[in-house]
């Protein structure tokens, strides 16, 4: 994943911002959140293909996550930074209660992490 953060500010300060734009996006489905944090051309890179994803797309691609699992709460587990990268590891709880990918609902509670 490429992205953009303020490299002036400090680890705790980055991590905190992080911490609260995830919160805000995947928790409560403000997606505009990431706006703060991630640059107009920003592009993730995702699976075994590679799929490119735009900012815009990310977006779109949570909002649905959330229409799936409308009480979807994700927990930021670690935030690594190595120079310019940087990796998240996180957990992400819900029940399926909306159509998702094709899938009808099936009422489940669900738990996946990356």
């Amino acid at each position: 994943m490429t992205h953009t953060l303020d490299r002036t500010a400090g680890p705790a300060d980055r991590t905190s911002r992080i911490r609260s734009a995830w919160r805000a996006a995947w928790d409560q489905g403000y997606v505009e959140a990431l706006d703060d944090l991630l640059s107009p051309t920003y592009v993730r890179r995702r699976g075994p293909a590679s799929l490119a994803q735009d900012r815009d797309q990310l977006k779109d691609s949570i909002l649905a996550m959330r229409e799936a699992f409308p009480d979807l709460r994700t927990e930021i587990e670690d935030i690594v930074e190595d120079g310019d990268r940087l990796a998240i590891r996180w957990r992400s709880t819900g029940r399926h209660t909306g159509a998702f990918l094709g899938v009808p609902p099936t009422g489940k509670p669900v738990e996946v992490s990356g």
